[in-house]
Parts: C-alpha cells; sequence; structure tokens
C-alpha cells in the first residue's frame, strides 16, 4: 500500500510522530512523509521513509508569497496517487494540503477530536478520541499501530560528517549528560540556577555535562562558567540527531529534542510545568518524566517547572546512567 503521511510541524510533535515509522514499515507499506522545509532536516536520512516532500509552507505564508502557495498547491496535485493520505496535524492547513494531493482514502481526527474541528470535513475516514489523550495514544489509533515500547528502532538518521563532528567534540572518558537549556516558550525552560545546582551536586561524580544553545548564548556561557560544563557550537538538526545518539543522557524541559532523545532510545529526563504531564508523557525504560505542577493546564503564566528539585533530577539521573 502506498500511504502519504501529513505531519508539517512542530519539531516536538513531527519525532513523536516518526516513532511509529518502524512499525508502519514492518507491515510493507510504500511511506511518503509532508512536512514544512523548516523541519525537513530532522527527518532526512530516516530508513523508514521512501520520499520526503518538504513544502516551503510557512516561509511562503509569512512573507505572504502567493506565487509560492501557488507553486505549492500545483505540486501537491501532481503527487502520485496514494491509496491511504493520513493527515496527522489535524489542522484546517494541513487538511487543505491533503485536499489537493491525490488519494483514494484521506483520513484523519473525527470533529472535536482535531485541534482545528473544521478540519475534519475534509477527511473521508474520521477517527473519534479524546483530544485531551495523550499523544501516543492518538497517534497509534489515528495510525491504527499499538503504541511504541522501547526498545524499538529509531525512525531518525544522520549523515557521516555530522557523526565525525560530534565524536571530535565530545572526547571525555566521562558519561556525557546533555542539557537543554531552551524550549518554545519560557514556560518549558528550566531556570539556569537550578541547572548550575545540579551540576554542583554531581561535580564528585565521572560525568561531563555539555551544554546545548538555540538563541539564548549568554545564558549558556553563563551555565558553564559557573558550572565547568562544555559549551557545545550552534549546531543544525543532521548534527543534533547525531549528538543526542552519542550522550549517556539528556535533560530538557518539554520539547522537540528532549522527545528526540526519548525516540532515539537515548536515556532521558523530561522536565513539564505548564503542560499536563499524562497528555504528553513519553513512556519507555530510563526515561523519566517530572512534574511541577500535577494540576497544569497550559497557563501563560505557570513557571512551575521550577518547582521541580535540582536533587529530584540527580537521583534520577544517577538511576539511569
Amino acid at each position: 500500500m502506498r500511504i502519504g503521511i501529513i505531519k508539517l510541524s512542530s519539531l516536538g510533535d513531527i519525532v513523536v510522530a516518526m516513532s511509529f515509522l518502524p512499525a508502519l514499515k514492518a507491515l510493507e507499506h510504500q511511506v511518503d512523509w509532508i512536512i514544512d522545509s523548516a523541519f525537513e532536516e530532522i527527518a532526512q536520512n530516516s530508513p523508514y521513509i521512501d520520499n520526503l516532500i518538504s513544502l516551503p509552507l510557512r516561509s511562503s505564508i509569512k512573507a505572504k508569497n502567493y506565487r509560492s502557495l501557488f507553486a505549492i498547491s500545483q505540486q501537491l496535485k501532481q503527487l502520485h496517487r496514494y491509496d491511504l493520505l493520513i493527515d496527522m496535524q489535524g489542522l484546517l492547513k494541513s487538511a487543505l494540503i491533503g485536499s489537493l494531493i491525490p488519494k483514494a482514502v484521506f483520513k484523519g481526527f473525527g470533529f472535536g477530536s482535531c485541534k482545528e474541528s473544521l478540519a475534519s470535513l475534509f477527511y473521508s475516514q474520521k477517527i473519534h478520541i479524546d483530544y485531551q489523550e495523550n499523544i501516543l495514544k492518538r497517534n497509534a489509533t489515528l495510525l491504527d499501530l499499538p503504541i511504541p515500547s522501547h526498545p524499538f528502532p529509531s525512525a531518525f538518521g544522520f549523515t557521516p560528517q555530522a557523526k565525525g563532528k560530534i565524536s571530535s567534540l565530545l572526547q571525555t572518558p566521562h558519561k556525557k549528560v546533555l542539557l537543554l537549556l531552551e524550549a518554545s516558550k519560557p514556560t518549558k525552560m528550566y531556570p539556569i540556577s537550578h541547572f548550575h545546582t545540579l551540576c554542583q551536586s554531581l561535580k564528585d561524580e565521572k560525568i561531563t555535562f555539555f551544554v546545548l544553545y538555540h538563541s539564548k548564548l549568554t545564558d549558556a556561557q553563563t551555565l558553564c562558567q559557573y558550572s565547568q560544563a562544555t559549551l557545545l557550537p550552534k549546531l543544525n538538526l543532521d548534527e543534533i540527531k547525531a549528538l543526542v545518539s552519542s550522550v549517556d543522557a539528556l535533560i530538557g524541559g518539554d520539547t522537540g529534542i528532549t522527545h528526540l532523545a526519548w525516540a532515539m532510545g537515548t536515556p532521558s529526563i523530561t522536565l513539564y510545568g505548564n503542560t499536563p504531564l499524562e497528555r504528553f508523557k513519553l513512556h519507555g525504560s530510563r526515561h523519566i518524566s517530572l512534574s511541577g505542577n500535577r494540576y497544569a493546564n497550559y497557563d501563560k503564566k505557570d513557571f512551575s517547572i521550577s518547582n521541580i528539585s535540582p536533587l529530584e533530577i540527580k537521583k534520577h539521573l544517577l538511576e539511569i546512567l
């Protein structure tokens, strides 16, 4: 069967969705993935994607480039017909994209089950599941697959060049632990002072901390200065995949790269604040989820991630290393 999957963004959502690819390919389907070009690098080199279809959708909309949007629509109309097209995004935008693609069956979440309910009007096959259900259960129900349980094959690949660069950066005889300081929202970011306390509490252990940054270079430099952690250079997604596969553990907020560790089988500790733990928790051995607010409900003023004790993180880190 020829299957097309629409999952345009965001990084964490794509990572979780891609974790189902090995099970899907085991059924001997051809699988194409439709993605926004802003995130295409995360899906490149996957051994389980036959064709990666990258669309400059986000940049075209932002620039109001109608010529580019028209070109995208023409590109979609000319794709080979799919036996089954699945919209894993559940947005009006993704449903509209799917409406342009030739297919026998268009599958998606039903009314009230997707983020933007009007999207369900475009689907010929609708799956109904509570929107507040755990993200793994929702994806599994939509794809008609079991929830991945560790260990499972990684759906992510990277280039030899990326692997070589990361190997040169991680030269230490000690356990390598990656700290993620940043996330898409401030409410998902663990305080720098808490990371410092964590590093100091483990200074007598044979652990080397590495710090990855995206835009907050000053914060990363400050943490490294006072914690004797190693600051990594800015990396692209190809290199980040190689990095995550090479460290012994990763600690970070509820963000895409933390989820990538889960998907690639790297031990991890995910820190939750204003997002509900049970809805986003990723289950698996040597993957710990900690929450600063058991009643979290997306409050933009909820910085309860800071309630998670560095000593609690220390205890779990030593357990998974």
